[in-house]
């Protein structure tokens, strides 16, 4: 078992690999490596009182003769990735031609990622060439076997070492970078769990890459997940799965990674879904072909119980796991995350949660913020708040008030979640300020509040764990490589005290 402030070395120095700047801004701070554009509130402008940034634009001219060229002939898709985007990609061509709207192809290499020796962001240029596409869909996860990519030194890199990761993050930029140049949108998909520990490590932070990339590239990129649809009772990993009426799903492959037929059609449903609503596919009355990274509101509210999921890229980890157990009970769940945003900075989380509460009456709000901020963000004042800085924690305060205030007076439970803990440092000085704010306004408002201990399910005896032992009392990887966000086994422990707390506060039956 790992423990490394116990024993007095640096937290992870036998687990995890070196991960270079470049990779640890990319997973901790995505939007804001690419540049963040400005961020929207919950009715779509900007928050008030916050500076921007200019964001990468890509060929706007370019970009609109695109979509001018969809509306007038179709929309031409480009489907390229892993042995995931195999299964799944062929099903999603054939539902976009069923359309009569749009044409696909289909460039799959089963065994490579963006860190293997095959060039993707080359071999995807040359696709694009060929076909002009208006899109271009991809899925990689990490998957990357022999023969592979080579460092400075012309000796093969280790998959999940630093240098693999420094890698995988230069050829997405390099990607995004050559398709928003030639103004061309790209889907990226998330990766679902895989089977073995350590390519799922791989996976897990290949997702945190790529999971922010539309913060920083609003124009261009946008994110699909279908990662609940392609998981377990636990959130986990699982190859087959039993529906109601006695059927067995086949979701995954036998390999551990790739897709079975249903787990192709599920994911396959979740990008035409997504292709059709932007680009009017169905043929819906004054519908305009558009390309946007920003999700709807829910269009409707279900009967039955509902939980609303809100935070930023700790929450995206929890949602497959914490949507999986509740649903199973009849838990209608919804999940709005921003990756890199905070309660303070550009995107206005009072805001929009409050238009999302509008707009699906949920029952219960949970909330998962670990303190993301911009470097020179500006108060609505004009003054720069530093990151853990007295203003900083002002602000904080004044918007966890705000937003519980406005949901409780709707008769709506907040649960706010106090945690990860950190291995030390500003993060975990951060931490606890958070609990303690969190802790004061369940103290002010009762049970309409309350707080989801995240910090014990992921300490080793009250202390920072890089591993913790399974049920079977084998020590399993509970932290990616960066030390603080989570393998899908440490989500699972964390999703486990949130949906407890979302249990015990008794609004969802």
């Amino acid at each position: 078992m790992t423990r490394g402030i116990a024993h007095g070395r640096r937290p992870g120095a036998r687990l995890l690999p070196r991960l270079g700047a470049a990779v640890l801004a990319a997973v901790l701070v995505v939007g804001i490596a690419a540049g963040c554009s400005e961020d929207r509130g919950g009715d779509g402008t900007p928050a008030s009182g916050a500076t921007t940034t200019s964001a990468p634009r890509g060929d706007e001219t370019q970009g609109q003769a695109r979509v001018e060229r969809a509306r007038a002939e179709g929309l031409r898709v480009l489907l390229a990735g892993d042995d995931v985007m195999a299964a799944a990609g062929p099903v999603v061509a054939r539902r976009l031609e069923a359309t009569g709207r749009a044409t696909a192809e289909v460039d799959v290499e089963p065994g490579t990622g963006l860190a293997s020796s095959l060039d993707w962001p080359a071999r995807i240029a040359a696709r694009v060439d060929e076909i002009q596409p208006t899109v271009v869909v991809v899925h990689f996860g990490g998957v990357d076997t022999a023969p592979y990519a080579t460092g400075p030194d012309g000796r093969p890199l280790d998959p999940g070492s630093g240098p693999w990761y420094d890698r995988w993050a230069q050829q997405q930029a390099t990607l995004v970078e050559a398709l928003a140049g030639r103004g061309i949108a790209l889907y990226w998909v998330a990766a679902p769990p895989a089977r073995d520990p350590a390519l799922d490590t791989r996976v897990q932070m290949a997702n945190l890459l790529s999971e922010g990339l539309h913060r920083g590239w609003p124009d261009w990129v946008a994110h699909v997940d279908a990662r609940r649809g392609l998981v377990g009772p636990d959130g986990g990993f699982a190859e087959t799965v039993a529906v109601p009426g006695g059927e067995t799903l086949v979701l995954r492959d036998t390999d551990g990674y790739g897709l079975g037929p249903d787990g192709a059609a599920r994911l396959a449903t979740a990008v035409t879904d997504r292709l059709v609503a932007h680009w009017c596919l169905d043929g819906a009355p004054g519908c305009r072909p558009a390309f946007t990274s920003v999700l709807p509101l829910p269009s409707d509210t279900p009967a039955g119980p509902r939980v609303l999921l809100v935070g930023d890229s700790m929450m995206w980890q929890l949602v497959p796991a914490v949507a999986a157990v509740l649903e199973s009970g009849g838990i209608h769940v919804h999940d709005d995350i921003r990756s890199t945003t905070g309660l303070v900075g550009d995107f206005d989380w009072v805001g929009r949660v409050g238009a999302l509460a509008e707009a699906w009456d949920p029952d219960v709000v949970v909330g998962l913020f670990t303190g993301d901020l911009r470097p020179g963000y500006a108060d609505p004042t004009g003054q720069v708040v530093e990151m853990d800085s007295p203003r900083y924690f002002e602000l904080t305060t004044g918007a966890a008030t705000t937003l519980t205030e406005q949901l409780v007076a709707r008769g709506t439970r907040v649960l706010w979640v106090a945690g990860p803990p950190a291995a030390g440092g500003p993060v975990a000085e951060r931490m606890a300020r958070f609990r303690e704010l969190y802790e004061s306004l369940a103290a002010r408002f009762g049970e309409q509040v309350g707080v989801v201990d995240g910090m014990s399910p992921l300490l080793d005896r009250g202390e920072f764990a890089l591993e913790l032992p399974d049920e079977l009392g084998v020590a399993v990887a509970v932290r990616l490589p960066d030390a603080f966000h989570l393998t899908t086994a440490g989500a699972g422990r964390l999703a486990g005290a949130v949906v407890e707390a979302v249990r015990a506060t008794g609004a969802t039956g």
